[in-house]
């Protein structure tokens, strides 16, 4: 069988699809969340789906740490993504890749330059704007390949609505925050 290499360990082949390789329980907890961010990494770029993204993905500094303030998941400023070490361990490798995606999907669309006025209102409320539209779009594309951690920001009512309508609807709904900065809403 064909495989590849992540930090010394053998990943099996993506299938003929392109779906991703897949690693077994015991080899998954004998690498470090450094490694299986890397080899969400490899995943991406070796799926056909999402091979598109290959430019975005490689844009920026990739950093597990022991804390990401505020939520401790993951978060990006718009070019460097950071992972919760913790939250990385606990989550499948079809969650990683999920995750990963949604750090990416936030660079893709440029959404710390282009809703900068909506972080100045309320970074909160912006980031779960973001964060609804995002993991509806990732859901659509990529199915249960990338799941979405159980914690996302996923809805339904907000299918078909942009970020800035998702952003309204939410102060409708009294989802309020505090103004702040991109990259301080967490996910």
């Amino acid at each position: 069988a064909v495989g590849y290499f992540v930090m010394g360990f053998r990943i099996d082949a993506p299938p003929q699809g392109g779906a991703g390789g897949e690693i077994t329980m015991l080899a998954q907890r004998q690498l470090t969340a450094e490694q299986r961010v890397e080899k969400a990494i490899v995943d991406i770029l070796y799926n056909k789906k999402a091979a598109w993204l290959a430019g975005v993905v490689m844009i920026g500094e990739r950093k597990v740490l022991d804390a990401v303030p505020p939520h401790n998941t993951a978060a990006t400023n718009g070019r460097d993504e950071y992972y919760c070490r913790a939250f990385v361990d606990g989550l499948s490798d079809a969650e990683l890749r999920g995750l990963v995606l949604h750090e990416v999907w936030h660079k893709l669309k440029r959404h710390t330059t282009v809703f900068e006025h909506l972080w100045k209102l309320d970074a909160r409320r912006a980031n779960m704007a973001l964060d609804y539209v995002n993991n509806l779009e990732i859901r659509d594309e990529f199915g249960d390949w990338a799941k979405l951690p159980e914690c996302g920001c996923i809805d339904e009512k907000f299918r078909g609505m942009s970020e800035v309508e998702v952003f309204n609807a939410l102060k409708q709904d009294g989802g309020e925050g505090e103004p702040g900065e991109p990259g301080e809403g967490g996910e």
